[in-house]
């Protein structure tokens, strides 16, 4: 099965290299670094024994790493951190969000030699993948150099268990090379038993988007500036294709009562900031791009909408919020993280779709912190219930930032038992090296 794979990777991977030479040449993806060819700042940062290399599919995960990285180097300060990301947003959070010791580089692409050359030049002690980053050659040749395999904030959604179940002869032995997960929910670490898993290498450990800090002051109080006083702030974030209409026509719906009103929409790509400045016009209302404000405190904006077309500033944004919504969850994205304005004591609203972040959302809805919303209609209801009911809004955001403070610690604690297998695995080789040299 891994010969097919393998075959079957090179394979596309010829076919596509014209579109991947002119992502990586012309559009910064690194193809260099994707084709494990490193510059001299990884070389600087593998000074040292400890190595650990975490590997990340982009923002999402990323973010996850920003909890869970500081929690391991304060237990372990003389580790060597390299950060591999799939795509370009995530690398260019990744420079942004995580400490600088960190050497942030493009994962290489899972094709056999390229895994095991960038093995050789890394020389991890451990690997550490975020979610559903289960590559097969680097698992299997991370397996095969006696590294030690890690999955965190494990997630197995419905959709991809039945795919996985197709095959899942090859996926059981692959997911066997890890030596321990980390999942988030009870179904998710089920999910992983169903296909084939040890049940003593899976523990159901919580969420660590709990853990994701909206500042890093620690502090739940950010004024608005003067510009937004006395006006509705609506915050749209993470949008996708699709989304963008449905929340401009409840906020065109929401301007005939509440015209001093104005509403912020972050992309999660930002490569879309055209298409939606496209459909802003359509509807003839008038915008203004975030980046010539951001560092400003003008009197007044005569503008409607304010687009974000910078990378970092939307969990900011979000403490201006008088209510947000959250995107990825009206399309079959799978809906991103809640708690980002739940912990900032801001009413929070989404889509059905919120498979990825399912138990933080029901929560959120169970103790009346957050509505679910299936369309313009519902969305304009709940930003117009909200606003009319400052007692309501109050209420919501308190609830919001207790459910969320509740649950953090997890990234810690998770740090705290990585570092506990791979100790207990230094002592198993010692002694198995010891025993040998008897």
């Amino acid at each position: 099965m891994m010969l097919i794979y393998n075959i079957l990777l090179v394979a596309l991977t010829i076919i596509a290299s014209p579109v991947l030479l002119w992502l990586g040449l012309v559009k910064g993806h690194g193809i260099k670094e994707r084709l494990t060819f490193y510059d001299k700042r990884l070389l600087k940062c593998l000074k040292g024994k400890n190595r650990i290399w975490f590997h990340a599919a982009s923002v999402g995960e990323v973010r996850i790493l920003s909890a869970l990285i500081p929690a391991y180097l304060s237990i372990s300060p003389e580790a060597r951190i390299v950060v591999s990301t799939v795509t370009k947003t995530g690398n260019q959070t990744a420079r942004k969000s995580l400490p600088d010791s960190c050497a942030v580089i493009f994962a290489p692409l899972d094709i056999g030699f390229l895994v095991k050359r960038a093995l050789k030049i890394i020389q991890p002690s451990a690997l550490v993948l975020t979610e559903t980053e289960f590559w097969p050659n680097l698992i299997h040749y991370s397996h095969g150099k006696g590294v030690n395999l890690y999955c965190v904030n494990g997630r197995i959604s419905p959709k991809s268990f039945t795919k996985y179940r197709l095959l899942k002869t090859f996926f059981s032995s692959i997911l066997n090379k890890v030596d321990f997960f980390f999942m988030q929910t009870v179904a998710d670490s089920e999910r992983l038993l169903a296909l084939g898993v040890d049940k003593d290498k899976v523990k159901v450990a919580g969420n660590m988007k709990f853990d994701i800090s909206v500042n890093e002051n620690g502090s739940h109080t950010l004024p608005k500036p003067e510009w937004l006083q006395g006006k509705n702030t609506i915050v749209a974030g993470s949008t996708h294709r699709g989304e963008e209409k449905i929340i401009l026509e409840a906020f065109s719906e929401l301007l005939l009562n509440y015209p001093e009103s104005i509403l912020f929409i972050a992309p999660r790509h930002l490569r879309r900031i055209d298409e939606i400045r496209t459909e802003i016009e359509s509807i003839d209302l008038g915008y203004v791009l975030f980046s010539g404000y951001r560092d400003t405190d003008p009197e007044n904006i005569d503008a409607q909408i304010v687009l974000i077309d910078t990378m970092g500033d939307l969990k900011t944004v979000y403490g201006w919020a008088d209510i947000a919504f959250v995107g990825g969850s009206l399309d079959n994205t799978g809906g991103h993280n809640p708690l980002e304005p739940a912990s900032w004591s801001v009413p929070t609203l989404f889509g059905p779709n919120m498979q990825n972040c399912r138990k933080i959302a029901d929560g959120l809805i169970e103790i009346g912190a957050a509505k679910s919303v299936k369309d313009s209609n519902e969305l304009y209801s709940a930003f117009h219930s909200v606003l009319s009911d400052s007692e309501m809004r109050t209420t919501m955001g308190e609830k919001a930032e207790i459910f969320a403070g509740k649950h953090k610690g997890i990234a810690s604690s998770i740090a705290a038992e990585i570092q506990k297998l791979m100790r207990s695995s230094m002592d198993e080789g010692h002694r198995e090296h010891s025993g040998s040299a008897r």
